[in-house]
């Protein structure tokens, strides 16, 4: 399970995310503009895929395979997140191209710079609700200072922008049942309610506090104590600062926050670079160029470790999926 929340002031944007799941094996990648890309459906699906251009490069984080991230931050300071929601019932088929649901977040980074045009690509492009269906739910911001959470219930979309209520906080409930619930603690009193991380109302309950307590502390540090406040089983804590355009993470083995600008990074056509999670972005050696024996390596190994990613996306079906760098041409 997971937890994410935003903190806005005049001069600070902050998205914070953990990752709790059961390993914390995973990579980062460069993902380089003007690259053609194509949803991945299986064959045995009748989706139509989505196709679509990289106009701008980002830095992701991924488990599964490229272009299948857990989430990240393009060179406008565009952050897409998402969280497990059980509840997720995408779209049904219509005249909309496809992609499944992780992908749905690389999609957004390749192609939009804020918030708003997030909603405007949801006209173009929709989730399969038939094919690989991870149920998930979406927390994305921006520059600008915009921010909106995504949801699916009942195959009807649900967008939550700049809602003064939610203060950016997500966790794996519904936005209705997380206010509902806070809402319900307030009027009896949080010292009658249990503390269990464990709980999702009850992570989202203890991110929403501290971030309504922020009053221009070390916004970096506290961000990392929300999520270690809110951990449970996590694997990835990752704290985005918008306007500085940096990325500062870490990973339950290594420890240590390791910290990249995305300023500092090129995403020409070609550069696509990747590195793993656990080794320091900063020593140059540790940057390999991509390839598909590399991608098939991530997705062997995630497979291999977690019972639920491989029973929803097998590794022999994403293995097929081409992951090349492609050119794209107008």
């Amino acid at each position: 399970m997971c937890t994410s929340f935003t903190i806005k002031t005049d001069s600070e944007l902050i998205f914070g995310r953990n990752l709790d799941v059961e390993t914390d094996i995973g990579t980062v990648f460069i993902n380089p503009r003007e690259v053609k890309k194509t949803a991945y459906i299986s064959r045995k699906c009748n989706e139509t895929p989505a196709v679509w251009r990289s106009k701008f490069g980002s830095i992701t984080f991924n488990q599964i395979s490229k272009d299948i991230p857990h989430g990240g931050m393009n060179e406008k300071g565009l952050v897409v997140e998402h969280l497990f929601l059980e509840e997720s019932v995408y779209e049904q088929p219509d005249e909309r191209p496809a992609l499944i649901s992780h992908q749905w977040i690389q999609y957004m980074l390749d192609s939009c710079k804020s918030v708003n045009e997030i909603i405007k690509s949801c006209t173009e492009v929709r989730i399969s609700n038939v094919d690989f269906k991870f149920p998930i739910h979406f927390n994305t911001m921006d520059r600008n200072g915009d921010s909106a959470i995504f949801e699916f219930i009942n195959g009807k979309m649900l967008v939550y922008k700049n809602n003064p209520r939610l203060d950016g906080v997500l966790s794996n409930n519904t936005i209705e049942n997380s206010l509902n619930q806070n809402e319900h603690i307030k009027d009896i009193g949080k010292n009658n309610y249990p503390t269990d991380v464990a709980n999702s109302l009850e992570r989202y309950n203890i991110a929403k506090e501290l971030v309504e307590k922020y009053e221009g502390q070390n916004e970096i540090d506290y961000s990392f104590s929300i999520l270690d406040a809110v951990s449970n089983n996590t694997q990835w804590k990752i704290v985005y600062d918008i306007k500085n355009m940096k990325i500062y993470y870490i990973t339950n083995s290594s420890k240590k926050v390791r910290t990249m600008n995305v300023k500092d990074y090129d995403f020409t056509y070609y550069t696509s670079r990747t590195i793993d999670i656990n080794k320091n972005p900063n020593v140059k050696n540790n940057w390999v160029i991509y390839n598909h024996a590399i991608n098939s390596e991530i997705i062997n190994s995630i497979c291999d470790k977690s019972e639920f990613i491989n029973s929803i996306l097998g590794k022999e079906e994403i293995a097929s999926y081409d992951s090349s760098i492609k050119k794209w041409n107008s």
